[in-house]
């Protein structure tokens, strides 16, 4: 039978070894560890919140207000006058109803003018809406905080935003004016009754916009099945860049725009606002890498002499290395699994509690966001942390490691 030396031992000699290095000093040990642990819980935290402040405010965009793709002609979006709507728009919307991407279409009748109540008078943009169609499309009845949604289609009502509401100082059962240019050119006005308020996420979008019958618009203009607005809500946000293709290549004389021309600071948000937690946990980690290298350069000063004697014995320098680069990556996993596994938890509970920030409501609106927060993250988050822990930490445990390498034995036995 052959005995174990620290020249044949074996890796899991210096596997053990190292699990107990660690605890031998418990309070560097467990200091190091729960810095790792609160920093990856912490960010962990983080990073759910701006993830599901991003999908929110996508959600709130596409489902709510922009829909994932719109059709215009290049005129009315130039001009933006009446009589440039599109040509034959109810037979475009009836062949669009049968795209097997697409969810949900509506046609709107669109018109630029001003909302007046006897305090103020606003500019606004006017949707005419057929009030079934934009059920399934934005949700539009969901957004309503006071009064009643579109229904009688024969009484003149619209229905406006809560933001709008406070600056005309008006309420449900107000009569308002709207007035605006027709396609000759002839101001027209008509008065409308307020039977609902809406709010969405975007306070600037509450503001300036007025839902109406459809119908009620295209008299007031002069145009019988006027459309100045095709919008089209998908089955998958991924089919959005072939779809608009497609439909530009089949429609050359439209303007076909997805949500990422009608909204670039929400794409820009989403290619860049992963990027940017992602920078904010690294900073985290960095911090922690030079806990690290100075935890594990105290732990090779302290234990000199051992070093020395292992170095005396036999131990070569490959194992000596490895056994310090264990326990670094040792600690270091251990802490930021039970770190990640926590923040886990906690996205878990906040995402269907929510963060409730009302007291924030306002200020979070002007950038169209829920006043309550819902966290969320990925799997893949904590694959990509992982491999950054590791990563961070044999850097970190490198100049220790080699700093363990250059000791003279005969010196550190002596000292």
């Amino acid at each position: 039978m052959i005995k174990t030396t620290s020249k044949t031992a074996g890796l899991g000699f210096v596997f053990r070894l190292s699990w107990r290095n660690i605890w031998r000093n418990r309070g560097r040990s467990l200091s190091l560890m729960t810095a790792i642990f609160l920093g990856l819980t912490g960010g962990t935290l983080a990073m759910a919140l701006v993830t599901g402040m991003m999908e929110q405010r996508f959600f709130n965009a596409i489902e709510k207000q922009y829909s994932h793709v719109q059709l215009h002609t290049k005129t009315w979006l130039d001009e933006g006058q009446a009589g440039m709507g599109i040509l034959a728009g109810a037979l475009l919307l009836d062949s669009l109803e049968g795209l097997p991407e697409i969810r949900a279409v509506a046609a709107r009748t669109l018109a630029n003018g001003l909302i007046a109540s006897p305090t103020l008078t606003q500019g606004v943009e006017l949707r005419g809406i057929d009030a079934a169609a934009e059920t399934h499309l934005v949700r539009l009845p969901e957004q309503l905080i006071e009064g009643a949604y579109l229904g009688d289609t024969a009484a003149p009502e619209l229905l406006i935003g809560k933001r709008l509401a406070q600056k005309l100082k008006v309420e449900v059962g107000s009569r308002l004016v709207i007035s605006f240019p027709n396609a000759n050119q002839e101001v027209v006005s008509g008065s409308f009754k307020v039977t609902g308020i809406f709010r969405t996420a975007n306070a600037g979008f509450d503001q300036s916009t007025v839902y109406l019958h459809q119908h009620q618009l295209q008299a007031l203009l002069g145009e019988t099945d006027a459309v100045y607005e095709l919008a089209l809500r998908l089955n998958e946000n991924d089919s959005v860049p072939a779809l608009t293709a497609a439909l530009q290549a089949a429609y050359p004389d439209l303007q076909v725009r997805s949500w990422r021309e009608l909204a670039p600071e929400l794409a820009y948000m989403q290619d860049s606002g992963s990027m940017v937690s992602y920078i904010f946990v690294i900073i985290i980690l960095l911090g922690l890498s030079f806990g690290i290298l100075n935890s594990m350069l105290m732990a090779v000063y302290e234990r000199m002499r051992e070093l020395g004697m292992l170095k005396a014995l036999g131990m070569t320098k490959s194992r000596i290395f490895l056994m310090v680069m264990t326990e670094t990556l040792t600690m270091a996993l251990l802490a930021s699994m039970i770190g990640l596994l926590t923040g886990y938890g906690l996205v878990a509970w906040l995402g269907n509690t929510g963060i409730d920030l009302g007291g924030y409501a306002e200020a979070l609106a002007e950038f169209g966001y829920d006043a309550v927060i819902y966290p969320a993250l990925s799997w893949q988050y904590a694959l990509n942390i992982t491999i950054l822990v590791v990563v961070l930490s044999l850097l970190a445990s490198l100049y220790p490691a080699l700093k363990a390498l250059k000791l003279n034995a005969a010196d550190a036995i002596r000292s």
